[in-house]
């Protein structure tokens, strides 16, 4: 064997690996995010909310590898009622990079009574600047919130 096959041998080991290696590498490094959607948190230490009131809470956490524009937040109720809650908190966007700290939004659940019908149906929703949404999962039903009137 001569020296040129041993080389175009070489070529096409690390060719293919170098591609094979590549593409795990790109689906891998992707942004994965994580929202979480709780009820009945109490803020402490905060001016901007009211110590006394309960608050639901949204959580955005990238735990991929790529940074992420999160442009907007909401709570999507069910189709009955033909709205959907936009939390002007999320409006301005902001960016979740690798490792950084949770972007998190607060509701007031005072304004939420007239959907304690079907509460276990709401769920929050966030979308990147691209238009993909990332959905919570839905909450256990024996976790009933305060704001819910059986």
């Amino acid at each position: 064997m001569d020296i040129s096959a041993v080389a175009s041998l070489c070529g096409i080991i690390f060719g293919v690996t170098g591609a094979t290696l590549g593409a795990m590498s790109y689906f891998r490094d992707k942004a994965k995010i994580v929202v979480t959607l709780k009820w009945d948190m109490k803020i402490v230490n905060n001016p901007t909310y009211d110590e006394n009131k309960l608050w639901g809470m949204v959580t955005v956490t990238n735990v991929g590898r790529r940074p992420i524009f999160i442009s907007a937040a909401a709570l999507i109720l069910p189709k009955k009622y033909d709205d959907v809650l936009v939390l002007f908190e999320s409006l301005g966007g902001s960016k979740l990079g690798e490792g950084d700290q949770p972007a998190t939004y607060f509701i007031n659940q005072s304004d939420l009574e007239e959907f304690s019908k079907d509460w276990y149906k709401i769920h929050a929703e966030v979308q990147d600047s691209t238009g993909k949404n990332y959905s919570s999962k839905k909450v256990c039903k024996k976790n009933i919130p305060s704001w819910v009137k059986t």
